[in-house]
């Protein structure tokens, strides 16, 4: 009797216990890819160009690339979708602009769903590259408008782009670029931020490099990130006094931008170093994450993530790419949206590496609970042949810890580059999913591919670019 009693207990508890479980979540099935519709006068987007998204809410976002006129002159493109329904216009730029404007955009940032800033760079009848940026207002693009440079900035020959936009707060947002100072003949290339207050855009400042710097620094400006008005963090390169390249983490506290300084680099760092910072995210305030590559004492080209702790930036660890990786890797990470952190200790990265068998792999990388763990090889659908030499893990986004997608691109069993998304769900990745392309197209070829990708709770958006059957390049959005 007492052990048929037992019995019912055991299996009551069991019961119990199943029933409170969280149900397993699902991998999340993509639908089929849908064109972007291009502005009129617009035929081709340029190369493949359009890696910028932002979705300040789900079904709401703004994409931005350049594309091809009808006189084969390259403009911005500029995307808005709300509630689902996308809409694309070419950027008005400033009346000094060329007539082959060779626009270029790098950035954009959203505060609200409609309210955004995009940047880059278009050229003037003299062939001066100018620093713009152009606002989005409740859904409407504006005409872009050229940056005020800092002081010192040479008045021909001039090279300013805008790199990076941040909006905290709608009317309030931040760019980061670069330019020329000092005189034609003999240009110093440095890096500035600018500021945009009460809607209103303020002259650019001059960053201020570390000590050790070049005579001339050639700064590379990144990717920047604000939590609340005058309160961000920001990512560049730079060349110091021995004409090696070194990592630039910048601060800007309650308004003040501070002195750049250097990323503590892991022990086994080559004198040569050859550090570039590719993409910055913050899960909170003065809590960033930051992924870039380095050269080994060996000369491998390798990955490493510094994070930022509280307002301090901690020593650079080396990421362990898979069993298979060559003794140099040759890494490469695309840097448009290559690092996610849903939490301040839960990040997702990745990119391509170089295998022992000389095949081009991507790879997935997560912290968990704030540490780092090893790399595991991106796992491509059913008879693909590898990530190919412009493929691997791309875009990178998160609805929870644990729950993430990945753009990719890859070769398949035809040596044809096609686009997939890798999902993981409650920490386990899975196999890339094939995007059917838009039109009956069937490869993305070497340029295209999924560029961007943002995850609200349970919805997805992606964007990339596919190659038609004519060989012109058009734009895609697909979602879950």
């Amino acid at each position: 009797m007492k052990l048929v009693r037992s019995t019912f207990v055991i299996a009551t508890l069991a019961f119990t216990l199943l029933s409170i479980v969280p149900a397993q979540a699902a991998a999340p099935t993509w639908r089929s890819a849908e064109n972007v519709t291009l502005p009129s006068g617009a035929t081709s987007v340029y190369q493949g160009w359009l890696p910028y998204l932002a979705c300040p809410t789900a079904n709401n976002c703004s994409g931005a690339g350049i594309a091809n006129d009808a006189t084969g002159n390259v403009q911005g493109l500029l995307l808005s979708e709300s509630r689902g329904i996308w809409r694309s216009s070419i950027l008005s730029l400033p009346l000094n602009a060329a007539k082959a404007p060779g626009v270029m955009v790098y950035a954009i940032g959203c505060a609200t769903s409609g309210n955004c800033v995009a940047g880059g760079q278009y050229l003037d009848s003299s062939s001066n590259g100018f620093a713009f940026v152009a606002k989005q207002i409740s859904g409407t693009w504006m005409k872009a408008s050229a940056i005020a440079l800092p002081a010192g900035a040479i008045m021909t020959a001039q090279n300013a782009q805008v790199r990076g936009a941040s909006c905290p707060v709608a009317g309030n947002c931040v760019v980061t670029g670069t330019y020329l100072e000092g005189t034609t003949s003999a240009p110093r290339t440095q890096g500035f931020v600018a500021s945009e207050v009460g809607g209103v855009w303020h002259t650019a400042t001059k960053v201020t490099l570390p000590t050790n710097t070049n005579a001339n620094p050639y700064v590379s400006l990144g990717q920047i990130s604000c939590w609340s008005a005058g309160n961000c963090s920001a990512i560049g390169n730079y060349l110091d006094s021995n004409n090696i390249s070194q990592g630039l983490l910048l601060s800007e506290i309650n308004g003040v931008w501070q002195t750049g300084q250097n990323v503590s680099m892991p022990s086994n760092t080559s004198a040569y170093a050859s550090i570039s910072l590719n993409a910055l995210t913050c899960a909170a305030a003065r809590n960033c994450s930051v992924i870039g590559t380095y050269a080994t004492r060996s000369g491998a080209i390798t990955p490493f993530v510094v994070s930022e702790i509280n307002g301090v930036w901690q020593r650079g660890a080396m990421i362990v790419l898979p069993s298979d990786a060559a003794s140099n890797p040759r890494t490469v990470l695309y840097g448009f949206s290559g690092i996610t952190c849903p939490t301040a200790n839960d990040c997702v990265t990745g990119g391509q590496y170089y295998t022992t068998t000389g095949l081009y792999q991507g790879f997935l990388v997560n912290q968990v609970n704030g540490s780092w763990k090893p790399a595991k090889t991106l796992a491509l659908p059913s008879g693909a042949q590898q990530a190919g030499k412009n493929g691997g893990a791309v875009a990178f986004a998160c609805s929870s810890a644990g729950n993430c997608s990945v753009g990719s691109a890859y070769l398949d069993a035809s040596g044809i580059y096609q686009a997939g998304i890798v999902s993981e769900v409650n920490g386990i990745w899975e196999t890339a999913q094939k995007i059917t392309l838009p039109n009956g197209a069937t490869t993305v070829s070497p340029a295209g591919g999924v560029y961007a990708i943002i995850c609200r709770a349970t919805s997805c958006t992606a964007l990339g670019s596919y190659q038609t059957t004519t060989g012109s390049y058009q734009g895609f959005t697909v979602s879950n």
